[in-house]
């Protein structure tokens, strides 16, 4: 999945952010996932695959 960014800061709206959805992967699949996040100037992209 590929997200433009915003030029407004997100988190000090209220966003979930990402360590905490790493956190919250590690809760429910503890080391049954791999996350992968790419961060470039105007995108984020990310790849999740889990084993179930």
């Amino acid at each position: 999945m590929s997200n433009k960014k915003s030029k407004t800061n997100k988190d000090a709206m209220g966003g979930v952010g990402l360590n905490n959805v790493e956190r919250r992967l590690q809760l429910l699949y503890p080391n049954r996932y791999k996350l992968n996040i790419v961060n470039s100037a105007t995108h984020y992209t990310t790849e999740l695959m889990l084993d179930l």
